[in-house]
């Protein structure tokens, strides 16, 4: 079974856990295991998006906003973080300076 496609870890994990082992070895099990598998429907991940936003207020001495945070999941960082292309936080992809301005 060689298919790059995603399958719901939530459903994997309640289809491992209630399924049953009976009168079969362990081969067999697991065998069965893999074919119900490959009956889960697939699933598109999507991946969050968000941006570096600046926080207005106080500046530094060289006039910029200490802090900015993530669109998305509004966590705060230093001014620092605009140059990281993934919140740490949340895992938004933030989007380039070129896609904003589309």
């Amino acid at each position: 079974m060689e298919t790059n496609d995603c399958v719901s870890r939530e459903k994997v994990a309640y289809m491992i856990t209630n399924e049953k082992y009976a009168n079969e070895n362990y081969e067999q099990f697991i065998d069965r295991l893999i074919k119900k598998l490959g009956d889960l429907p697939s699933v598109n991940p999507t991946r969050k998006v968000g941006e570096w936003l600046v926080e207005e207020g106080d500046r530094n001495h060289y006039g910029y906003s200490p802090l900015c945070y993530c669109s998305n999941c509004k966590d705060y960082y230093t001014l620092y973080c605009r140059e990281m292309n993934y919140c740490p936080n949340c895992g938004a992809k933030m989007k380039t300076k070129s896609e904003r301005e589309e």
